[in-house]
């Protein structure tokens, strides 16, 4: 990923672009092979040439053997050493730069969707878009393995035939929505009560249970739903980084809100894609008994994003 004016795409505005972007990723021989080829892919007009093609199956083979975990997120080689267009090609050493180093195959996915997810508004040929979304198909099974029990929230599977005539936004949504799930299953948001002045309130505790680290998490806003109505109040409190296997308190509410319903709207952002989790707790105050929450180390109550607990 690169800088550059506001204007312009995060990933790519030209194809001689790619070698620095890949280069960023470049922490050994084969990220320099990558950057290379990257360089070579884009000095010229027309498709690459099966060469080149041949080129990049080598490293997408040896970045699988060096971290075999991680090959369902890698992209897919070509099954014959044919030409490709070079769009397609390119946006593939870009998948492979930027998910050969990541912090376990959920973060690697994530990565994953998210390349192909922008490098998509570069491939404008139909033709070379139906070749660059197998992509999708193969993000969408890894994301269905990973999370068995999560696959009536996947995105449907689209026929290789129908590839051509959608527009590329029915795929950079479904991407996001593999990117968003993908993030919400590393979160849970546990409350517990404590007492103060003799009183009763709702602290809201933010667990990380994923192995790649979180860059930002932000409270957006906290909603009340009593007998008089819903009243959110916004609150946009950035709360930090989140490591693997660590917890951030979030926000700290008094019992008299806790009153139908309170919701609480955290956005977290890992790299450059930010989502926003919700979270909903019915009926908080007519609580009296709390199962242990694992992780937190207390008894209280937990929940996922988009449950209701």
């Amino acid at each position: 990923m690169i800088s550059g004016p506001s204007e312009e795409p995060r990933y790519l505005v030209r194809p001689r672009l790619y070698a620095p972007v890949v280069a960023s990723h470049s922490k050994d021989a084969l990220g320099a092979s990558l950057a290379g080829l990257a360089m070579q892919i884009g000095a010229g007009p027309g498709d690459a040439p099966a060469a080149q093609v041949r080129a990049f199956d080598a490293l997408t083979r040896a970045a699988e053997a060096e971290r075999p975990e991680l090959r369902p997120a890698m992209p897919p080689r070509s099954p014959r050493a044919t030409s490709l267009p070079r769009q397609v090609l390119l946006a593939r050493v870009n998948q492979l730069a930027v998910t050969r180093h990541a912090a376990g195959l959920r973060h690697a996915l994530v990565l994953a969707a998210e390349s192909v997810r922008d490098s998509l508004a570069l491939v404008a040929n139909a033709e070379a878009r139906d070749v660059f979304l197998g992509s999708f198909e193969g993000l969408r099974d890894a994301v269905a393995s990973e999370l068995p029990d999560r696959v009536d929230r996947l995105p449907a599977p689209i026929p290789s035939a129908g590839h051509a005539r959608r527009s590329p936004a029915v795929y950079r949504d479904a991407l996001r929505q593999l990117q968003r799930l993908l993030i919400e299953t590393d979160h849970r948001l546990a409350v517990f009560p404590e007492g103060i002045d003799g009183g009763r309130a709702w602290c809201f505790v933010l667990l990380h249970d994923g192995a790649a680290p979180v860059d930002d998490v932000t409270l957006v806003e906290v909603g009340y739903e009593g007998l008089g109505g819903h009243s959110t109040f916004a609150h946009h409190v950035a709360l930090g980084p989140l490591p693997p296997g660590e917890r951030l308190r979030v926000f700290v509410g008094d019992d008299e809100g806790a009153e139908l319903r309170t919701d609480v709207t955290l956005r977290v952002r890992r790299g450059a894609t930010a989502v926003r989790l919700r979270f909903e707790f019915p009926k908080l105050y007519r609580r009296r008994s709390f199962p242990l929450v694992p992780g937190l180390g207390r008894e209280g109550i937990v929940g996922r994003p988009l449950d209701a607990v």
